[in-house]
């Protein structure tokens, strides 16, 4: 009977890890473009929608589009899955397709370009291909966009948009030389933690951390930017997956780590739960669902802990009960 409680109790604690919080938007807006981002916590994703912004009201100023750009984003932060792309030209309504068939108000208060997009990561260059795809091709799109229903990667959809099978296409094409123009500029956050210390742009694909000068010089360069957690002013702990990161420490002596990997995590999507344990080390948490072989015994929830040392800049596997 106990050993039924307890698999009850590790069930309702994971239902209650994946659903006790709730879903939030973030909107931004750069002039005649508006940005709006769907997730779960707070992932570095709601930060690359600042910057993919900023990008397309560069190019919508190059090209002279003056109209509304919608970009929206639903995050699919629970596991990964291929992208998928919907652009239409309205007021970027959707209709819930679940349940009563609840349309939701208009996200425009005249008709524009929406680019919605659904995935586990957001990529500026895609999404400046698919604007300029869009800018061009106007007439297009009022003429061929279509009402379908979407519901995969907890989306349940009625949306207006073109074929999307041609939207993967123009993703796929090589970047115009228009794009690259505009790549090649530093595109920066508007705010950061501190006046000082490390900083991070976008640039011709890459996310480059450095010192805050002028101008900024690229101490480390990654794809991808999952999460960023500042230790002080000058020190910084950047995951570039969700399994991996980097320590960079900008002082007397410039330090960047080795590029950690983070064992036995598959099945985690959370953001790390990081804490100074100390003056010198680091502690890194989460919980993952127990894999097949763990479910057979019982061990539902998986929680593990790791150590960084910042003085040797090391990384252990950390046991709170032994140490």
């Amino acid at each position: 009977m106990k050993k039924l409680e307890l698999m009850v109790a590790l069930v309702f604690l994971a239902f209650f890890q994946l659903y006790g919080h709730q879903d939030f938007y973030v909107y931004g807006e750069y002039k005649n473009v508006k940005t709006r981002i769907k997730t779960g916590f707070e992932y570095e994703e709601i930060n690359k929608i600042e910057i993919i912004g900023k990008s397309v009201q560069k190019l919508a100023e190059l090209e002279g589009y003056k109209k509304n750009i919608f970009l929206d984003f639903a995050h699919n932060y629970i596991e990964d899955c291929e992208s998928d792309y919907f652009l239409s030209f309205d007021k970027g309504s959707i209709t819930q397709s679940w349940g009563e068939n609840k349309k939701e108000p208009n996200l425009l208060s005249f008709n524009g370009i929406v680019l919605r997009q659904v995935g586990r990561f957001f990529d500026v260059d895609e999404t400046l291909k698919l604007i300029e795809f869009a800018i061009q091709n106007v007439g297009e799109i009022k003429k061929n966009q279509r009402k379908i229903r979407y519901e995969q990667n907890f989306c349940q959809w009625i949306i207006n948009t073109i074929d999307t099978i041609q939207l993967k296409k123009v993703v796929e094409n090589d970047k115009s030389q228009k794009l690259n123009s505009i790549l090649m500029e530093e595109i920066k956050l508007d705010k950061n933690q501190f006046e000082n210390g490390i900083n991070y742009y976008y640039k011709n694909g890459q996310y480059h951390f450095s010192e805050k000068t002028e101008p900024p010089k690229a101490i480390l360069s990654i794809s991808n930017v999952f999460q960023t957690f500042e230790i002080d002013e000058n020190q910084k702990m950047i995951f570039d997956t969700d399994t991996s990161f980097y320590f960079l420490r900008i002082d007397e002596k410039l330090v960047l780590s080795e590029r950690f990997i983070l064992s036995n995590s598959k099945g985690h999507y959370e953001p790390f739960r990081v804490k100074k344990k100390s003056k010198d080390l680091i502690t890194i948490n989460f919980w993952r669902y127990g894999s097949e072989i763990e479910r057979q015994r019982e061990e539902w929830i998986v929680k593990k802990s790791f150590v960084l040392d910042l003085i040797n800049i090391e990384l252990d596997d950390y046991d709170p009960e032994k140490k």
